[in-house]
C-alpha cells in the first residue's frame, strides 16, 4: 500500500474463481458506502465515486492477494 503505481479503468482478465473472489470482497464494501452517501448534490461526474473507489480498491485487493494468485500487468495493449 506504499507504492506509487495504480491500475485504473476497472478492467482485468482473470479466471472465474478469482473474479468471483474479488467481487465477493468488493461489492459488499461498495454497497455499504452507497448506503452512506447522499448523491443528491452530486453532478454526473461526482456520481461516479463508487467506480473511482472500485478502481483504487482493486489495487488493494491485488496487493493483499498477490501471494495466492498469479498477477501479471499489461502496460498497454493494441487493438
Amino acid at each position: 500500500m506504499h507504492g506509487r503505481k495504480i491500475s485504473l479503468y476497472n478492467m482485468f482478465v482473470g479466471k472465474a474463481d478469482v473474479v468471483n473472489q474479488y467481487c465477493q470482497w468488493l461489492f459488499p464494501l461498495l454497497d455499504e458506502v452507497n448506503k452512506q452517501i447522499d448523491f443528491s448534490g452530486y453532478d454526473s461526474y461526482q456520481k461516479r465515486i463508487l467506480g473511482f473507489m472500485a478502481e483504487r480498491l482493486f489495487n488493494v485487493w491485488i496487493e493483499h492477494n498477490k501471494r495466492n494468485i498469479k498477477v501479471g500487468i499489461q502496460k498497454g495493449c493494441k487493438y
